[in-house]
């Protein structure tokens, strides 16, 4: 009496799939980080200035507001990067446009970083699928 066996070429043949596919996850990882890193070194001048202009902003924010230089500088960080808990609110009419302009500048520095991330995913998904 004879018992089917797997066919051993078949199995392989899975086996080496989901190993190929492995290695292009990874690769795919490496490539985006590689990718993103160079582009944002492209941009480091711009960076540089957005969050320039958030600590420049809590130096403001501390002396219009009256608040230590370590809240001032935890608003401001969180207010620029468009987070927004609202512990700490403005209470002067200057607080408030300073706010407002944290607050667009961190939807630059956003929205800068996010065209990075899409940018470099891009380059990384070509150079893996489209790389035979």
């Amino acid at each position: 009496m004879q018992v089917d066996q797997p066919d051993s070429n078949l199995y392989c043949n899975q086996e080496q799939e989901r190993i190929h596919s492995r290695l292009r996850r990874q690769t795919l990882f490496l490539r985006f980080n590689a990718h993103f890193w160079q582009i944002i070194w492209r941009v480091k001048t711009i960076i540089a200035f957005l969050l320039l202009f958030i600590v420049a902003g809590a130096f403001l924010i501390a002396s219009v507001e009256q608040l230590p230089l370590g809240e001032a500088i935890y608003f401001s960080f969180i207010t620029g990067l468009t987070i927004g808990y609202g512990d700490i609110a403005p209470g002067t009419p200057t607080g408030r446009i300073i706010s407002i302009l944290l607050g667009v500048n961190g939807i630059l520095f956003t929205g800068l970083v996010v065209a990075a991330a899409v940018h470099a995913l891009e380059r990384a998904v070509k150079d893996v699928y489209d790389h035979k």
